[in-house]
């Protein structure tokens, strides 16, 4: 089916039921699940919302084909993104507890069903202790996120050293990384900020205001960062960004307590 036309008109006429329609008749899934974000911070109004797509085990579906065609849904609905996943997968997640299939794929996120399968579904009591259990964990990680901050802090305080960007970096990808593990059911094993960041907006989009990369500015902070993983401790003439070190820090410690009031949203409502 050719999908450029339909996906045309319906960016512009910004209706969901006809993207979910369009799905529906183009790929022929069993399940579609929704998860729904609060808005964007400084990018859009209304809410974000992701469908979770699955698809049938007897069908003969190529997810490097369709991908692209999921990514075109999400450039002309900038509220919108697809992912999508295979029913076998779903269905092992759901029968081993796993929480991530147990904390999305509910009765409550289902908005269409072909009512081919019936799926083991959590109780809400089961959701809510898996939540309780997420939480507790993501406490304890992002912990470590913010002695590296205070690190950096005292060094900064005390003798401006090469580790104190070292550190703040450090901060920033362990708590990208918390977000991403315990929202998004993996862990992301980079040291890449960029690449955290973007994976970091599919699960908890209203962190979009930390480290944006808009203006020069805000590039030239995410370079710093960058920059220091490698250089601020194996490179002998790096020089430490001493005026821009106050900027910095101040936008780690916002990006460490808007992650902390995403997660209570999100898993304490």
């Amino acid at each position: 089916m050719n999908c450029e036309a339909p996906i045309e008109s319906i960016s512009q006429s910004g209706s969901l039921q006809a993207i979910i329609h369009l799905l529906v008749i183009s790929i022929v899934p069993s399940k579609i699940f929704m998860m729904e974000h609060s808005s964007i911070p400084n990018e859009i109004t209304g809410p974000y919302r992701e469908l979770l797509v699955v698809l049938p085990s007897s069908g003969n579906h190529k997810f490097t084909l369709m991908e692209p065609i999921m990514e075109l849904f999400h450039h002309k609905n900038r509220q919108l993104s697809i992912s999508l996943y295979a029913e076998c997968k779903v269905m092992e997640g759901l029968r081993n507890g796993e929480w991530f299939y147990s904390l999305y794929f509910t009765e409550d996120n289902l908005i269409y069903d072909d009512f081919s399968t019936t799926y083991p579904l959590p109780d809400k009591a089961q959701s809510l202790e898996m939540k309780n259990n997420l939480l507790t964990c993501f406490n304890e990680s992002i912990k470590k996120a913010k002695e590296f901050l205070e690190m950096a802090i005292t060094l900064y305080k005390q003798s401006v050293s090469p580790l104190c960007v070292f550190f703040l970096h450090q901060s920033v990808e362990l708590c990208f990384r918390s977000v991403i593990q315990y929202l998004g059911g993996y862990e992301k094993r980079t040291h890449n900020l960029g690449i955290l960041k973007k994976q970091l907006l599919r699960v908890a989009p209203e962190m979009n205001n930390c480290f944006q990369v808009e203006t020069e500015e805000e590039k030239s902070g995410m370079e710093i960062l960058e920059n220091a993983y490698l250089k601020a401790r194996y490179d002998d003439s790096y020089e430490v960004p001493v005026l821009q070190l106050p900027l910095l820090i101040k936008e780690v410690n916002h990006t460490l307590v808007t992650a902390c009031q995403t997660m209570n949203k999100k898993l304490v409502g």
